[in-house]
């Protein structure tokens, strides 16, 4: 049946004598093999511990490496998503609700998450970002994670058959209303005393000023070549914020338009220069910006491009 949990099947595996409720429970494709339900309940469970811990050591310590490139999923809004996603789907797979559905949505994100990692191990990033900034894991790694996902899907299934029952159908409608119920009232709390469940969040990690882009991309460039972007500081708090200075060195100088002062609840621009140095090859570098906010003294931006070797003559 839609929706009956798979400790079900175990029950009648155990069972020495079925009961004639149970024959027809099984004619009617209630239960499962015991391998495939034990081997599905092994799986959801690591993977909805695995999507819960990706998604809490992103949202407390986010790497700007998540989704990079992959637009709109690289600005915070876009990461903020998928860390919901994440976290939805996490707790679905321990609760185990609705198997043939559930099997379906978490094949269908970890072939997604494969084709992500995929894509950035062939652009050559260091890290794949989906652990945080302080665990670093190449996107190759994280690609064939993905890849034992889905073969674990793939080889343990949940093979029920949809069967019309009311009664399930109900419990199933009125546990998904209180569910969105209880969120959108969450989400509305939090919109009402922060102005959005995103600066909720900011306020929570303590972040006053926050960049967009988190990552420049500077592109391609030669030895020696100089180039300039900008990046955009905006305020969240009610109170106006100074940043005071900024990093200074032979790769990048971000102190060109400072200080400047912040208005509460407002934006502005400053430009940072670049210098290309190194040999070729893809690169990654992080500047800080100082403020005069206590809560926040210090904020870490990023540009990343690619090295190549100078024409020649």
């Amino acid at each position: 049946m839609d929706g009956q949990r798979d400790v079900d099947c175990v029950n009648f595996a155990n069972s020495s004598l079925p009961t004639e409720a149970h024959v027809e429970r099984v004619e009617s494709g209630l239960y499962l093999s015991h391998r495939e339900c034990t081997g599905f309940t092994i799986v959801r469970f690591i993977l909805g511990v695995l999507l819960l811990t990706t998604a809490g050591l992103k949202l407390f310590d986010p790497s700007p490496d998540v989704f990079r490139g992959l637009e709109p999923f690289s600005s915070p809004q876009g990461r903020m998503a998928v860390i919901e996603v994440e976290a939805i789907l996490g707790l679905w797979l321990l609760a185990g609700a609705q198997l043939r559905l559930l099997w379906v949505s978490a094949l269908l994100f970890f072939v997604i998450l494969a084709s992500a990692s995929l894509y950035m191990g062939i652009e050559g990033q260091s890290s794949c970002g989906c652990f945080g900034a302080k665990l670093s894991v190449s996107p190759w790694y994280a690609f064939g994670l993905d890849l034992a996902a889905v073969a674990s899907l793939l080889c343990w299934r949940p093979r029920q058959e949809y069967r019309s029952d009311a009664a399930m159908m109900r419990r199933t409608v009125a546990v998904a209303a209180g569910a969105g119920v209880i969120l959108a009232a969450v989400m509305g709390v939090l919109t009402w005393v922060y102005g959005s469940p995103y600066e909720a969040l900011l306020y929570a990690k303590g972040e006053s000023l926050t960049v967009e882009p988190s990552v420049s991309h500077v592109g391609d460039g030669v030895a020696g070549e100089r180039r300039t972007f900008t990046i955009q500081l905006t305020n969240h708090r009610d109170n106006p914020i100074k940043v005071i200075g900024g990093t200074t060195n032979c790769s990048c100088i971000a102190t060109s338009d400072l200080p400047i002062v912040v208005p509460p609840k407002e934006s502005r621009s400053i430009t940072v220069r670049i210098n290309f140095r190194g040999g070729p090859g893809r690169f990654r570098h992080s500047f800080v910006l100082y403020t005069d906010d206590e809560r926040q003294a210090t904020i870490t931006a990023w540009f990343s491009g690619r090295m190549i070797e100078s024409p020649s003559p």
